[in-house]
């Protein structure tokens, strides 16, 4: 009886690595099929226009005291695609060039958010001209 405990232990410890070996391999398949992607051939240009048509003027605004912009605005959506994405969109002056501003934004109690969440568009629109929506 020990012998056989013996091999069924071994047998299952070589069950685990086989296992361990096929997630890996899986990994490593679906991170090929990602790059023959059509999506993944597309030029800069072309995504950077596809994310200016799909996005709003960036908004400044704060929902219950905090910044929702993290979840909800669209450039920031799009890059949380991938890191191809992310680097495009924030490496994109022109995609945060535009800023919405909804009425009485400044008179709530929540000024300094809105200060600091326009500096970080300013900087990331890095010296182009502002177009901004009132």
């Amino acid at each position: 009886i020990a012998r056989i405990r013996t091999a069924l232990s071994a047998v299952e410890s070589k069950r685990a690595t086989l296992l361990a070996e096929r997630a890996a391999l899986q990994t490593c398949y679906d991170d090929c099929q990602g790059l023959r992607s059509l999506v993944r051939r597309l030029p800069v240009e072309i995504l950077v226009a596809v994310f200016r048509k799909c996005s709003k003027p960036f908004p400044l605004t704060v929902a219950d005291g905090k910044q929702h912009r993290y979840a909800h605005a669209p450039l920031f959506a799009v890059s949380q695609v991938c890191a191809r994405w992310h680097d495009i969109v924030m490496g994109t002056p022109s995609l945060w060039s535009t800023i919405d501003f909804p009425q009485g934004i400044w008179e709530d109690l929540h000024s300094q958010k809105m200060t600091a969440l326009l500096k970080i568009v300013i900087e990331r629109g890095a010296g182009l001209p502002l177009h901004v929506v009132l």
